[in-house]
């Protein structure tokens, strides 16, 4: 995450809140989704 607060959904996993400078892993083919949960714009880097 380079800017924002997202909270993370991943399948078989409990809610995550990732914030600024934090990063995450979602596993090849699992069930996910991400929500902005502040006001200000989310930018991220996926690879």
């Amino acid at each position: 995450m380079l800017d924002g607060q997202v909270e993370l959904l991943v399948d078989g996993q409990p809610p995550r809140t990732v914030k600024a400078g934090e990063s995450f892993v979602v596993p090849a083919g699992v069930i996910h989704d991400a929500s902005n949960i502040i006001s200000e714009p989310v930018r991220l880097v996926g690879v």
